[in-house]
Order: C-alpha cells, then structure tokens, then sequence
C-alpha cells in the first residue's frame, strides 16, 4: 500500500490536495516536491527555454538594431554638417574606430566627398591623436557621461579650451594656431605639408 494514497488520488484528479495534505499531517511544498510536473508547468518550462535559446541566439540585441541605426544617422548628419564647414583639403578622409555610430559611413561618403577608414580592431596606435583627445575629454566629460546634459554651447567651450590648449607635438603651439598656419600656407603655396 502506497504511504500517499491521497496525493496519487490527486494526481488522478479525485481528491483536493490541501484535505490530503492535512490528513496526511504532509505540508503543500512536500506534496509538490514529489508530484510530478503538470502539463502547464511542462508548457512553461518549453517556453521559458525556447525563448532563452531565441534571446542567445541574438546574443542579446532585442531592439538594439534600431537604436544603432538611429544613432548612425544622427551621428552621420552631424559629422557632414560639421565637416563640409571646414576647408575642402582638411576634409579629404575620416579614420574611425570600429564603433556601430558610424554604421552609415558610405552615406557620409557619398553626401560629403570624404573618404572614411577603419582602424584594425584593438589598435589604439592607429589613432593617436584621437585616443590623446580622448583622453582630455575626459577631464571635462568623465566616460560614460550623457552629453545630452549640456547644450552645444557649452560643448563648443569645451572644444575652444581643448583648441586653445598648447600640445608638445605641435611645438607648443596651440591646435588653433596649427591649424591656422596651415591654412595659410596651403594658401600661399596650394599645397599641404606636414613639415
């Protein structure tokens, strides 16, 4: 004789689980423990994994798609904007990380005229003057900072004192001022050097 008779005529459908349980002096969570899994619980257990498996298989990108694309296209409209501002032989090429904003490079392309490159992955030497502006960047914004916090006022400060800032490997000559005498040397001789 089986010591449960009651939670196999529950299982049966004959008898309620809470009188068994009582006359038994058994408790609801030992009842469940040694019942089998019902046919929803089955069902929920089907489900939870098949979408656990859809969830890995996109490895985690549920609605990222349109965020980047989003982000590529403001991105894109803001560098052609600002770029197609300066003078056409400093707007010759554009070398880029490998960052998903500028998903819609061949557009900038085709609207701008510039040429973008790619550095190879983990190659931060590839873009050195970038990554050292990077770096003073973040004195003023620390990473991970939204930049939606402040107008483009304040940024265009931020840019001025960077610009205003004298650097070593312009012989201590502020990036203005090198970028002036570049101008105006490219201006009288209709070419560029890098001296």
């Amino acid at each position: 004789m089986n010591v449960y008779p009651f939670i196999e005529a529950e299982q049966a459908g004959k008898h309620n689980v809470k009188r068994a349980c009582e006359l038994l002096q058994v408790s609801r969570s030992a009842y469940y423990r040694r019942s089998h899994v019902s046919a929803r619980a089955r069902t929920d257990r089907d489900l939870t994994a098949e979408i656990i498996a859809i969830h890995d298989a996109s490895k985690g990108t549920y609605g990222v798609p349109r965020i980047h694309a989003e982000l590529a296209a403001a991105v894109r409209e803001a560098i052609a904007a600002t770029i197609t501002a300066l003078p056409e032989q400093l707007r010759r090429t554009l070398t880029w990380d490998r960052g998903k904003e500028l998903a819609q490079h061949a557009r900038l392309t085709i609207d701008t005229g510039v040429q973008v490159y790619f550095a190879d992955p983990h190659s931060p030497w590839q873009r050195g003057t970038n990554e050292n502006t990077n770096g003073l960047l973040r004195q003023y914004f620390p990473k991970g900072t939204d930049l939606a916090r402040w107008n483009t006022g304040e940024l265009e400060a931020v840019a001025a004192t960077l610009n205003s800032r004298p650097r070593k490997a312009l012989g201590w000559r502020t990036p203005g001022e090198a970028l002036n005498d570049l101008l105006s040397s490219t201006q009288d001789s209709g070419v560029a050097t890098t001296g």
